[in-house]
């Protein structure tokens, strides 16, 4: 390659990763291992198979990011979008959403074993395009929160379920549990910029319902879906009790944390601090607990797990 060709191959490098934000999405994929663990443990799913699931997801989600950040390129501030500033054109956003989408569809339909799933993935990109655009536009509705849990957290799991056939009441309870505690956690996003997006007629769950009523359905909804998470667990195949307990208790001080915050503060929140994530913190150490029990991995590694996630969430 000549350097203008390197030149130009690393500035596509660089406009991808600031369109697609924080590829390959760890954050958001993180759901699918313990489903993935239920899948290995029962011997239904090869290691190559886990790996080509996560790369097409991580790029649906690629795709999805980069077509939210051309769509509101005319309505967002220039802090929230790299085309707003004027650092991407959106010639080279559109080029990086076909690549990525182009990828995200070849690395599914090859990977997937039913054609239910295959068709239930083309109704799960239209959600994921439908939440900023397609002159629908979900994100701007009662049912934001509900989309952006299927398109981010709780979509890609049951995609993988239906192309396995796995349907155990243990696999069912977690998928209801992840659905319902990450439509609290995008919840959660539209209380924090609820001034922002009000400013530009942005109407938002938090701007419609306003302030008070927005965290009642947070709160709610995360203790609800903890519970159902809490059941996952205990119809798991290596079921164990004293981690059930652990996380119980985990859970209510976590939620009652974060309610007791959100009402000194009047329901006014600015930023992610960690009493108001710890609910969502805590959820994705079970979920890294669950996968880990159900593989039947010593604790010692369960433990290293978790102080390797808790690294990263507190540098």
């Amino acid at each position: 390659m000549k350097k203008e060709d390197w030149r130009r191959a690393l500035a596509f490098v660089l406009v991808a990763r600031t369109v697609t934000r924080t590829f390959p999405y760890l954050e958001q994929l993180i759901t699918l291992f313990p489903f993935f663990a239920l899948l290995l443990a029962s011997s239904r799913i090869a290691p190559f198979e886990v790996l080509l699931f996560v790369l097409a997801f991580a790029f649906v989600l690629a795709a999805g990011f980069t077509y939210n950040q051309i769509y509101d390129a005319e309505k967002d501030p220039g802090a929230k979008n790299p085309i707003t500033r004027g650092e991407v054109s959106k010639g080279s956003a559109f080029l990086l959403l076909a690549l990525s989408l182009s990828l995200a569809i070849i690395l599914f339909v090859f990977t997937s074993r039913s054609v239910v799933a295959t068709l239930l993935f083309g109704a799960y990109l239209f959600l994921c395009f439908a939440y900023s655009g397609l002159g629908i536009r979900l994100k701007e509705s009662i049912f934001g929160p509900a989309a952006a849990s299927i398109a981010l957290w709780s979509g890609p799991p049951l995609l993988v379920l239906v192309s396995f056939n796995y349907f155990s009441v243990s696999a069912i309870l977690l998928l209801i549990g992840l659905f319902i505690v990450y439509i609290g956690n995008e919840i959660k996003h539209t209380r924090i910029e609820d001034d922002l997006d009000a400013s530009y007629d942005c109407k938002t769950f938090a701007v419609i319902v306003g302030k008070k009523r927005a965290a009642a359905a947070e709160y709610s909804t995360v203790a609800l879906g903890s519970v159902f998470l809490l059941a996952g667990a205990y119809y798991a195949p290596t079921s164990n009790t004293a981690i059930i307990a652990l996380f119980t208790a985990a859970f209510a001080i976590s939620i009652i944390s974060a309610v007791l915050y959100g009402a000194r503060r009047n329901y006014n929140l600015q930023s992610d601090v960690t009493v108001i994530i710890l609910p969502y913190i805590i959820t994705r150490m079970f979920l890294i607990t669950y996968g880990f029990v159900v593989l039947l991995s010593p604790p010692i590694l369960i433990f290293f797990a978790l102080w390797i996630f808790l690294m990263k969430e507190y540098p």
